[in-house]
Order: structure tokens, then C-alpha cells, then sequence
């Protein structure tokens, strides 16, 4: 497999989600998922813009190199309300932020 059929497949896992259901989900034909799979076809452009609407993730999240991150609803208004903050709030937020996370 490729590094995009790799992704695909890790994503899909992720998910706990099957060829079957990505298909379902994305419009593209379970035999092409599969085909990626069991070869060394790289998947076309306009069928990895459906694999990330099925995903929720845009392409350039996709492609990105590094881990990406879903930006939900719940983490974009989260990240909406912290730009209208101070920056003496959002020194406090991080300071709350760490502290939570230490605690887990």
C-alpha cells in the first residue's frame, strides 16, 4: 500500500468503520477502496475529497504530514470563544487546561 491508502485505511480503523460503510458514506464503490488496499493504485483526487467528507475532515487535513485534528463543532466554538478572550484569560484557560490534564 501507499502512504494515501495507508491514511485511508488508518482513518477507516480509527472509525471502526468497514470498506462497506466508508463506501456507503463517501459514494465511492467498495471494489475501488478495495482495490487501494490490495494494490499500489493511488487514489484519485476527487475520490479522496469523498473519503474526507465521509471522514469529516477537510483535504488539507488529509494531506497534512503531521497527526491531524477534527475540528468538531464543539472544538470550533471552543477555539471561537478563546480568540475573544484577553490575553490574560487565555493565560488562565492554559493554566486551568494543564492543570485538568494533569489530574486525568
Amino acid at each position: 500500500m501507499n502512504k494515501y491508502t495507508n491514511r485511508i485505511g488508518k482513518m477507516k480503523d480509527d472509525r471502526n468503520m468497514t470498506v462497506y460503510r466508508l463506501s456507503e458514506e463517501s459514494g465511492v464503490a467498495q471494489n475501488t477502496i478495495k482495490y487501494w488496499f490490495n494494490s499500489d493504485t493511488y487514489p484519485l483526487v476527487p475520490q479522496i475529497e469523498k473519503i474526507c467528507e465521509a471522514f469529516g475532515i477537510t483535504i488539507g487535513q488529509f494531506f497534512c504530514e503531521g497527526n491531524y485534528v477534527e475540528l468538531t463543532s464543539e472544538l470550533k466554538e471552543f477555539c471561537d470563544d478563546l480568540l475573544t478572550l484577553t490575553p490574560e484569560s487565555k493565560a488562565t484557560v492554559k493554566t486551568v487546561m494543564k492543570s485538568l490534564k494533569a489530574k486525568k
